[in-house]
């Protein structure tokens, strides 16, 4: 990315406090009206991003956004997941196994 003073953090990866998330590496995060950033808890919205290294309120968690960052981050799955196979979203901030229908949201 070019020298601009408009360019307030090029690499999509922010720290965050006030929120514990605390064990919540690789689990996808929303915003939320009313808390800020939440662990996404539906697999039909759409989700913002996903922690990276998360720690209690007090301390910074490193939070990464998606479409705004390089590279691939691990993901925390709520089963187990073959290789090729496509993954979505699910009700508690993870991934699992794409059901192949209905609605959901697909990661990757």
């Amino acid at each position: 990315m070019p020298n601009s003073s408009l360019a307030s953090n090029p690499d999509g990866i922010v720290f965050f406090t006030g929120v514990d998330l605390s064990e919540k590496e690789g689990y996808f995060y929303k915003y939320s009206a009313t808390y800020g950033l939440v662990i996404n808890d539906s697999a039909t919205v759409p989700c913002a991003g996903v922690v990276l290294n998360g720690s209690p309120a007090a301390q910074q968690s490193s939070i990464a956004f998606l479409g705004a960052t390089a590279g691939t981050y691990r993901c925390k799955s709520s089963g187990t997941i073959k290789r090729w196979q496509h993954v979505q979203l699910a009700a508690d901030g993870t991934v699992t196994v794409d059901a192949g229908s209905g609605a959901r949201v697909l990661v990757g």
